[in-house]
């Protein structure tokens, strides 16, 4: 899992990226958050959901997690390069890399989780999407992203 200083420091280390490249800074978006504590896995890298953009890594235990970052910031905009753990894009529409996915001009929020592995290394996978088009496709999203109770409840009152 990451602290809350990974978080803190891996959206800093995302936004200089970004800034770098003239784009607004995102925010950590504990909905993107939930999805990627779901989809983790060490054997095999899962998108997250099919709006949103998805990086993954694998890193040794005990590095720091932010420092990915910049090298993926190094791939620049070829996406026909071949890499160990890679990416995905809405839909798998466009071929990517990491950092063509963190530079997506409308981009809004981020989250990541992380996990350490039987070989001593640490999954990392992070994800990406506007909040706001992504609560315009599905406005029920906050009620959604509650407890399994208030799901049922919110989905009883939308069939009254």
């Amino acid at each position: 899992a990451l602290t809350e200083t990974d978080q803190h420091y891996i959206t800093a280390t995302h936004n200089r990226v970004r800034e770098s490249n003239n784009r607004d800074p995102i925010e950590w978006d504990p909905f993107l958050q939930k999805w990627a504590e779901y989809v983790i896995n060490c054997k095999v890298d899962y998108p997250g959901p099919v709006h949103a953009y998805s990086n993954f890594h694998r890193l040794d235990q005990g590095a720091r997690v932010y420092t990915v970052v910049y090298d993926w910031s190094i791939e620049g905009n070829n996406t026909n390069v071949e890499l160990d753990h890679g990416c995905r894009t809405p839909k798998d529409r466009t071929r990517c890399n990491h950092y063509t996915n963190i530079i997506q001009p409308t981009l809004t929020s981020m989250a990541c989780a992380a996990r350490d592995c039987k070989d001593n290394t640490r999954q990392l996978v992070c994800l990406y999407d506007n909040r706001e088009d992504r609560e315009a496709r599905n406005p029920l999203s906050s009620f959604t992203s509650g407890s399994r109770r208030n799901r049922r409840t919110n989905k009883r009152k939308q069939n009254v």
